[in-house]
């Protein structure tokens, strides 16, 4: 698909996700309760004002406990080693269902079931102290039996092995069935996974990676999900889609292999750098565009020879914080990467290898496993939620767009609906979201606006009132501008420059985030240009059509 194409449909799923909504139904409708309860518990995470970002660390894989890379030993170097260091347990520990078995280690397959028992003890371990844990799936290869980056698919397609009567259907199958047995024992067990299989797809170094098609990978990866879901009945499980950001290629972006919303519960990212960049920012932005929950599945300083700090440990981790308060508000959990004791220098990625965990830990946004204790297994009682704030509206022709930022408390339960009024005349508009539409106003009249949030609990006090609008024929292009400002900051801050002139195009340029707003008299179309959405002018589609959903008169 062209960048053009791309971008130009992602650009339109965003405005049809309102800026404060996030799926908080699960893919599995037959999920268990505790699933249901702490997905719902993730999902909240951004409306908090403090204790809203899950600590994480990697702890390994299903390699046996002599090697330095299982989770026996992973857990006590990076979790208990940790404790040790700061007197805090992370809230969430990592683990990996994969293993060697290729003659370089001769480690049993994951398909020898005690492999996986192995690997599950220290999950429940962790899970029984009050915190709670992410599985990777790091495939083997079902063509050569090789470990997950091994690469050759033999001229195949991957679909060859969800295909019956493929050799690398039988491989596949007997991998699926392993795992599926394992997560079976802890559904048994009562943990709740955030499972996270077939990660980085958009790169090129596993192989059900960017090498593939994209349909090919959405195939597998539903495939996966019906098996364990419909066959194996597997209702504990939380679907992770986690793409890299260190992919740049406009046609391996993060969301060019997502499965589809049916499929996937939480988006995410794997990222190395020192500092959350433009990269992540951009990715972060993209993953956004589906609605979901937001975590950094594994993260780490720069590896060599790009960076040093992974080589020195001196890493500050309190940046991390520092960087998802500024730049990835959203995100719910992080989750640090192990060491690589073998690599030649060896290289530290995990926070107790790294400088300042302590002030990382303690930071007033960071949720470790005595908060998540308190929060899941204390839960109070739901009341009527908080007042909405930051009221402002925008007039149109006899109506307004009235746009507003949710409570920060929902009441601890989920928020079913708003409603704005005006102020004279009582009309009123209702929504699940901002922005909400009042009509029925009458041109030339001065109007103000408040917001009420309602749950089952109740109906919040009124917010305070927006400043005053008057509806009327106001320049159509002036009003969308004002109305993506409102609507989606993120993009369009309200601090961009005067709207400009540059035949055909008239525009709004937003310096914060470098972009580019623009209606274009040569096709009567919107079009937008910046960091934010490639490196080409990306058409969005036909202006009437924004003009209705913004409300403003053509």
């Amino acid at each position: 698909m062209a960048l053009k194409s791309i971008m130009s449909t992602l650009f339109l799923l965003f405005l049809l996700v309102p800026a404060a909504a996030l799926a908080v139904t699960l893919a599995n409708s037959n999920a268990t309760q505790a699933t249901l309860n702490l997905y719902a518990y993730i999902a909240s995470l951004p409306n908090k004002s403090s204790k809203r970002v899950i600590s994480g660390q990697e702890a390994g894989n299903a390699n046996p406990s002599y090697n330095v890379y299982s989770a026996a030993q992973g857990y006590p170097l990076y979790v208990t080693n940790l404790r040790s260091a700061t007197g805090i347990l992370v809230g969430l520990a990592g683990f990996d269902y994969s293993s060697d078995p290729t003659p370089r280690y001769r480690f049993p397959p994951i398909t020898n079931s005690a492999v996986l028992a192995a690997v599950n003890t220290n999950i429940i371990d962790h899970w029984n102290q009050g915190g709670i844990v992410t599985v990777m799936f790091g495939a083997n290869n079902p063509w050569t039996g090789g470990a997950g980056n091994d690469t050759s698919t033999s001229g195949h397609r991957i679909t060859d092995a969800i295909t019956p009567g493929t050799a690398a259907y039988s491989n596949w199958i007997a991998q699926l069935d392993a795992v599926a047995t394992a997560l079976a024992q802890l559904q048994d067990a009562g943990v709740v996974v955030l499972w996270r299989p077939l990660h980085e797809m958009n790169g090129n170094w596993f192989w059900w990676g960017s090498a593939t098609n994209p349909q090919d990978y959405k195939d597998l990866w539903q495939h996966m999900f019906n098996y364990f879901t419909n066959t194996k009945k597997l209702n504990n499980l939380i679907w992770v889609y986690a793409a890299s950001s260190g992919v740049t290629a406009a046609q391996n972006s993060v969301n060019t292999y997502y499965p589809g919303g049916n499929f996937v519960d939480i988006v995410a990212l794997d990222g190395y750098k020192d500092t959350i960049d433009a990269a992540i920012i951009a990715a972060y932005n993209s993953l956004l565009l589906n609605g979901k929950p937001f975590a950094l599945a594994e993260y780490g300083p720069t590896s060599p020879p790009a960076g040093n700090l992974s080589t020195t440990g001196n890493f500050d981790y309190s940046t991390l914080i520092t960087g998802i308060r500024n730049n990835l508000p959203k995100t719910c959990y992080f989750m640090a990467w192990a060491d690589c004791p073998t690599c030649t220098p060896k290289v530290h990625w995990s926070i107790v290898s790294n400088m300042n965990a302590s002030v990382l830990l303690n930071d007033a946004w960071v949720i470790n496993a005595s908060d998540l204790a308190s929060d899941l297994l204390n839960p109070v009682s739901s009341v009527a939620p908080g007042a909405p704030t930051a009221v402002s509206a925008i007039a149109g022709n006899t109506q307004a767009t009235v746009s507003f930022t949710a409570p920060t408390s929902n009441g601890g339960s989920d928020i079913t609906s708003y409603s704005v009024t005006s102020s004279p005349g009582s009309k009123t508009g209702t929504g699940k979201a901002s922005p909400i539409i009042v009509a029925g106003l009458t041109n030339g009249t001065s109007y103000t606006f408040t917001v009420t949030a309602t749950n089952s609990a109740g109906t919040s006090t009124t917010s305070t009132a927006s400043t005053t609008v008057t509806p009327g024929a106001i320049a159509a292009s002036d009003c969308l501008f004002d109305w993506a400002e409102a609507t989606y900051p993120q993009f369009f801050s309200a601090s961009g420059t005067a709207s400009a002139a540059s035949p055909p195009y008239y525009y709004r340029y937003y310096p914060g985030a470098r972009n580019y707003l623009a209606t274009s008299s040569a096709d009567n179309h919107i079009w937008v240009y910046g960091p934010s959405f490639g490196t080409s002018l990306v058409d969005v589609g036909s202006t009437p059509g924004f003009l209705a959903t913004a409300g403003c008169s053509p």
